[in-house]
């Protein structure tokens, strides 16, 4: 069974209509819906049933008064009830259950979900009941339609982590700001957990010719919001915070001048959301919301590709243990090795457009994407010719040394060794010595203790690395210095691991300025030398690049966007085949090919934000997470995503 409750900070964002619009499109595959009418406020959704003529023996009003009058604190007469009376409100495989039976009394609600609350119930009675009743109808999946705002009738479905909360706002501060408010209130109350489905935020109502930056804007913070909401897995010792590009990225829905004036009935309203194909950029939270139960994946015909792969059953346990030992070697950057990696889109296009003259960049990526994974690797690789051979970039020329400044503090003592020993290969000079990471930190750490201005913050991380090439260099002499050694000498420079430095760098603004100058003037100053001789890459969390740069971020993020480290379906496709195939679980002939839309690949993989399956009929048990990702970004949202 899949829930999925859409909200709004403010009305008239387009909810309702985008409910409808999805309801219709899984409706469409076959899958019977139940669509919920909570907005007992301003209940589109009724209105739109009525004005069809139809009759209304049975609303959630009615539902919530026999869940209220149950003695035993069991769903079973409401169930009951609504089982018998819901299937004469089901129009074309959608199942409506408006809020109440007559519209002719505009009144507050007589009865609010949070009525039901009482200490012999689940705290996710009302939800779990939903379900119940969704089963007993036959349908597996339930949309349900909140009131706008930070509304008590509202907050029982949205404080149930197994519901799918699907969050829609236009690029309006107003809208926005308290969409983002109410996302880090439930990631506080409730966090999404190990097997609950992320949430999704749905930006609508902005044009693509005049609102992009403001919609580019709102998509990130709607997508590090959503992050903060999901649990870390302590049982399993990592943190889910993983690549947001195949989980968390929102959906747009561009603004359509023929959606301003809705018509009256619902077959009038279904029919325009169609003509407009206002369901395709939902795409993806279609998809997850239409998984079969017991999921076969096959070849779909001409237009998939699928890896059909024969294991004796003798084999399984052994190619299961040889893929798991070679996947943990790789789930940790700290204790990597120069092993073999797969080269994703972003360091494509960053060797791509550095063929010649040293990078000046910063890389982001979430937490979890593969910063430090990617700093190792091109250090392991000691030149930037030799990176873009590894990558499979040809056409390269630069053959500058790569020269680590700051790596991540929870290296391996192995992998610390090798980055001193590139360090030294890097030096200014032959037996020159560089700082250590411990001498380079305390510098940085005394600069924070000080109050520096931004010409004196560039000069201390220009000291950093001239001493990273073992140059005595201080900030009052390091420019001359390393102008100097940059009129005969090229080097890239490579930063990672300023979380470790700057940990309190949302509250600090003396951190937020140490950042600010390194990702801005710092790269200015690096540009402004003579034929351009020095690079610098520098790899940072998102969510920090936007905290020290808080004007105009959006359009510092979209001046680095195609190096950012970003994870759509195909490269996670791409890279479950490649783990398996490098690991020798799979044929060494198998071959790994970005997937065409609808491709599939028929090996088991599991991702974190398929929609929630709800194990009936006990709705309050917990059971493993199956689906397809809700989630894609919006240049793949019509392919079909990862199946688990």
């Amino acid at each position: 069974m899949r829930i999925a409750a859409l909200h709004s900070f403010k009305g008239g964002v387009g909810r309702t209509l985008h409910g409808v619009a999805l309801a219709d499109a899984v409706a469409q595959r076959g899958e019977r819906v139940l669509l919920v009418d909570a907005d007992l406020e301003a209940p589109g959704i009724t209105w739109m049933f009525s004005a069809q003529g139809r009759r209304v023996d049975f609303g959630y009003e009615d539902f919530l008064a026999l869940l209220h009058s149950s003695d035993d604190g069991r769903p079973d007469d409401a169930v009951r009830l609504g089982a018998a009376y819901l299937p004469n409100q089901l129009i074309d495989n959608v199942i409506v259950m408006p809020t109440r039976r007559s519209l002719l009394d505009i009144a507050p609600p007589r009865l609010e979900p949070t009525d039901l609350l009482t200490p012999d119930r689940s705290i996710y009675y009302l939800t779990e009941s939903l379900a119940a009743l969704a089963d007993r109808l036959g349908a597996r999946t339930v949309l349900i339609d909140l009131r706008a705002g930070s509304s008590e009738l509202a907050a029982p479905v949205l404080l149930d982590p197994r519901v799918q909360r699907v969050f829609v706002t236009t690029v309006s501060d107003q809208s926005l700001y308290g969409t983002l408010r109410t996302i880090r209130e439930l990631g506080r109350r409730a966090p999404s957990r190990t097997d609950d489905p992320a949430s999704v935020a749905v930006i609508t109502q902005f044009r693509e010719d005049g609102h992009r930056e403001l919609a580019v804007s709102a998509a990130t913070r709607l997508c590090d919001a959503i992050s903060g909401t999901l649990e870390p897995n302590n049982h399993e010792g990592e943190d889910r915070t993983v690549d947001r590009d195949v989980t968390l990225e929102p959906i747009f829905s561009v603004f359509q001048d023929r959606l301003l004036a809705l018509p009256a009935s619902w077959d009038a309203v279904v029919d325009l959301v169609r003509r407009q194909r206002l369901a395709e950029p939902l795409a993806p939270l279609v998809e997850g919301l239409t998984v079969p139960e017991e999921q076969t994946l096959t070849d779909q015909g001409p237009a998939a590709e699928s890896l059909h792969v024969a294991v004796d059953g003798g084999d399984v346990i052994r190619l299961r243990a040889v893929l798991s030992e070679f996947a943990g070697r790789l789930a940790y950057a700290e204790t990597t090795d120069d092993t073999d990696f797969l080269p994703t889109e972003s360091l494509r296009n960053m060797l791509a457009s550095h063929r010649t003259e040293p990078p000046l960049c910063v890389v982001t990526g979430a937490k979890g994407s593969g910063k430090t994974f990617t700093q190792l690797q091109m250090c392991f690789r000691r030149t930037w010719r030799d990176y873009a051979h590894a990558v499979g970039v040809a056409g390269v020329a630069l053959d500058a040394p790569l020269a680590p400044v700051l790596v991540s503090k929870n290296l391996s003592e192995s992998a610390l060794e090798r980055v001193g020993e590139i360090q030294r290969n890097a030096a200014a000079f032959r037996r020159a010595e560089p700082a250590t990471q411990l001498a380079l930190r305390d510098l940085i750490d005394e600069a924070l203790r000080s109050q520096l201005t931004d010409m004196q913050w560039r000069r201390v991380w220009l000291t950093c690395m001239a001493r990273a090439l073992g140059i005595d260099a201080s900030p009052e002499n390091v420019e001359a210095e390393l102008a100097e050694f940059a009129s005969v000498n090229m080097r890239i420079f490579l930063f990672d691991g300023l979380e470790d430095l700057l940990q309190d760098l949302l509250d600090s603004e003396v951190q937020r300025q140490a950042l600010r100058v390194l990702l801005v003037d710092c790269l200015d100053w690096l540009r402004s030398l003579r034929g351009r001789p020095l690079g610098l890459v520098i790899f940072a969390r998102r969510d920090l690049v936007q905290s020290a740069i808080r004007q105009n971020h959006g359009q510092f993020l979209a001046r680095y966007r195609d190096y950012e480290l970003k994870w759509n379906h195909s490269e996670a496709l791409r890279l479950a085949l490649w783990v398996a195939q490098r690991s020798e679980a799979l044929p060494r002939g198998s071959s790994v090919r970005r997937p065409r839309c609808g491709a599939r690949i028929s090996a088991r993989l599991s991702t974190r934000s398929g929609a929630r399956r709800w194990d009936l009929p006990n709705p309050g048990r917990h059971a493993r997470t199956a689906g397809s990702s809700p989630l894609c970004p919006t240049s793949t949202s019509r392919s079909r995503p990862v199946t688990s």
